[in-house]
């Protein structure tokens, strides 16, 4: 045996989260500094886990007909083969292809969105429809209990 335990790295990984988080939700009253500072642990979370391939970032998404989404909070996306339309002091607008999946986190659920026709997740239990370029959320009503590793396994 080697020491190391792959069930022990992901629930100590778990309750690292699961603290930040809560902590965030208990200390910090104002609303939206709140939501600013659930999704940065979530931003950080991904940044350190996906592929280099991909970023994690705030984003807006515009396409050829100007259709313009509102700011996603969490959208991960393909940056080694699809250019930025749009990056200047902290605002991102990206191609509807280039987003690959793009997170809503809230105190109460997980609101996810994917452009991949064939994206699972398994932390949810819900398949996610195929979608056309801003498509409608799926919700994961236990955000304390999502599951990174599965969730972003086709990624």
């Amino acid at each position: 045996m080697s020491g190391w335990s792959l069930e022990k790295l992901l629930a100590g990984l778990h309750g690292e989260i699961s603290l930040r988080l809560e902590r965030s939700r208990a200390a910090i009253g104002h609303p939206v500094a709140k939501g600013d500072a659930t999704e940065g642990i979530w931003i950080e979370l991904l940044k350190n886990y996906l592929p280099e391939r991909y970023r994690v970032d705030r984003a807006f998404v515009i396409d050829s007909t100007d259709t313009t989404s509102q700011q996603i909070d969490i959208v991960i996306y393909d940056r080694q083969y699809t250019p930025l339309i749009f990056k200047q002091d902290g605002t991102l607008v990206i191609p509807p292809k280039a987003s690959t999946l793009s997170l809503k986190p809230s105190s109460q659920s997980m609101r996810i969105r994917s452009n991949t026709p064939r994206a699972k997740s398994r932390a949810c239990g819900l398949f996610i429809e195929p979608a056309c370029q801003f498509p409608p959320p799926v919700v994961c009503s236990q955000p304390s209990r999502l599951d990174t590793s599965s969730a972003f396994a086709h990624v």
